[in-house]
C-alpha cells in the first residue's frame, strides 16, 4: 500500500509570491532592515509592490 494522490495535484502557473503588504509589514519589524541591502528591498517592493522583490 501506497497512497497517493489520483490524479497527482496540478503544479502551480507561476513562482511563489508573498503579499506585498504582509512581506512589507514584516521586514519593517526587523530591527536589519536599517541594513543597505535590506533596506533597498524594502523600498523597492514598497514602489513597485506586485514585480518580483528579489
Amino acid at each position: 500500500g501506497v497512497l497517493r494522490d489520483d490524479p497527482p495535484p496540478m503544479h502551480p502557473w507561476s513562482a511563489f509570491r508573498p503579499d506585498s503588504g504582509v512581506f512589507l509589514r514584516t521586514l519593517a519589524r526587523l530591527p536589519a532592515v536599517r541594513r543597505p541591502w535590506l533596506r533597498r528591498i524594502y523600498d523597492r517592493v514598497r514602489e513597485h509592490p506586485f514585480s518580483h522583490p528579489f
